[in-house]
């Protein structure tokens, strides 16, 4: 993945995972879920829908045209 996305957004997944990790083992093994646990993962989830909203090309933004050769 990392010769076609960005690095910004492949390392998103290395955040994501932890967080995933906490709601399985909230859902499947009945593991306590505090709210600063719950607020951390909130604060992981707004950070990395940041980094994704800043990697998406803007849609007002012109198309490049190509060289003529």
């Amino acid at each position: 993945m990392l010769h076609s996305a960005p690095v910004s957004l492949v390392a998103t997944y290395a955040y994501i995972n932890p967080v995933v990790a906490v709601l399985l083992g909230w859902l499947v093994l009945d593991e306590e879920l505090t709210v600063p646990i719950a607020a951390g993962g909130a604060v992981v989830l707004l950070a990395v829908a940041i980094v994704l909203k800043s990697e998406r090309p803007r849609s007002g933004a012109p198309a490049a045209e190509p060289a003529d050769g």
